[in-house]
């Protein structure tokens, strides 16, 4: 048996940031995009897949491990953009402030996931917040004007004290994240 495992931070969205994700959402009323629901936003770390169940036991040690060697940290939710591109425009996204300890525990957790034989992330670790999935958008224009008018925007500052192993668990009725164990950073 396996399950859909992914590492991330959850985010705990205040009031200002729901208001300016609505208005986002609102400003794209007409257009065919997937939204990730309030209770789901995070910043994902690692994706790790379907793994054998057997090692998640190992995976929580290790990842255990990991959150012993990083302090809590903080950064910023800031601007609006998209992925891959603005002229295949398919995930829209908030981006963070850098982070200097945010990317050390994504490389501490590559590294131990790595040591476990997990395939190696051919992606550059670029850590964001997955608004919604574009699946079909008519007004390019607006997506260039929002992405403009959010350019400078702070949606709200995040403390990190803790992160998470999730089970990612697809539909038929709706994709639920499912917390597995969640790990303390050292104060």
């Amino acid at each position: 048996m396996k399950k859909r495992l992914f590492i991330a931070i959850k985010i705990n969205p205040s009031d200002e940031f729901f208001n300016a994700v609505s208005d986002i959402k609102n400003s794209f009323s007409n257009e065919k995009i997937v939204w990730t629901s309030g209770k789901a936003i995070h910043i994902t770390l690692r994706f790790l897949g379907d793994t054998d169940m057997e090692k998640i036991p190992i995976i929580i040690e290790k990842l255990r491990e990991a959150s012993l060697n990083i302090s809590s940290f903080e950064f910023n939710i800031q601007r609006l953009g998209v992925f891959p591109n603005i002229n295949r425009p398919r995930v829209i996204w908030l981006g963070l402030s850098d982070s200097i300890k945010l990317l050390s525990l994504h490389n501490n957790i590559n590294d131990l996931v790595k040591e476990l034989d997990f395939k190696h992330d051919k992606h550059k670790f670029r850590p964001h917040i997955t608004l919604g999935r574009i699946k079909f958008l008519k007004n390019r224009k607006n997506l260039n004007k929002q992405i403009k008018d959010y350019s400078n925007q702070t949606f709200q500052n995040i403390v990190v004290n803790e992160f998470y192993l999730y089970e990612s668990i697809l539909p038929p009725l709706e994709k639920e994240y499912k917390i597995i164990e969640e790990f303390k950073l050292k104060e």
